[in-house]
Formats: structure tokens, C-alpha cells, sequence
């Protein structure tokens, strides 16, 4: 009975020190863990302030006050102005072959 005891003993002991080591590594991965959300929490803060840079940059108001800047007006209010209207295209070179097609629809 002695002898069962030592081993229930030592069995316990070993548990313990094994239930003891998890608990520092599961403390490890806590803290880890807590490091990486906040890691991400200011990310998210960093793109939401490059966002709003870009969109200082970007806009539709922004790219509009520098056109003005420029020296650019809208054309509503250029006064005299023409609109280009585009060429035709060139007629197609007829090739001469001796091969002539016929399609008939019906």
C-alpha cells in the first residue's frame, strides 16, 4: 500500500507541475494575444487617418480646387468655345479578289 501511495504521490506531483507549466504558456498566449488586438486596433486607427488624408487629396472638391488653381475653368463658363467633333472614319480599300461572297437572310 506504501508503494501505491509513492506512485499516486509522485503522479500528483507530476500533474501539478504539468498543470502549472500550461498555465504559463495559456499566461503567455494571453498576453500575446492582447498585444495582437491592440496591434490591429491601431492599424485600423492608422487607415482611418490615411483614408482621410486621401480623400484630402482624392475628392471630387479637392481635384476641383486645384483644377481652379491651375488656371482651369468649366467649360460652361469659357464663353467662346468650339466642341472638336471627330473625323469619319476613311472609306475601306475595296481588295480585289476573284472571290465574291452572297449572303441572303431570310
Amino acid at each position: 500500500m506504501k508503494m501505491h501511495r509513492k506512485t499516486l504521490s509522485a503522479l500528483y506531483i507530476v500533474l501539478l507541475l504539468t498543470l502549472a507549466t500550461l498555465g504559463v504558456h495559456n499566461q503567455q498566449q494571453f498576453r500575446l494575444q492582447h498585444s495582437l488586438i491592440q496591434e490591429k486596433d491601431s492599424q485600423h486607427q492608422r487607415l482611418a487617418e490615411l483614408r482621410g488624408m486621401a480623400a484630402s487629396i482624392t475628392s471630387p472638391l479637392a481635384v476641383s480646387q486645384w483644377a481652379a488653381s491651375s488656371g482651369m475653368i468649366p467649360a460652361t463658363e469659357a464663353g467662346d468655345f468650339e466642341q472638336v467633333t471627330p473625323l469619319t472614319s476613311p472609306e475601306p480599300i475595296p481588295l480585289e479578289s476573284g472571290l465574291e461572297v452572297r449572303t441572303v437572310w431570310r
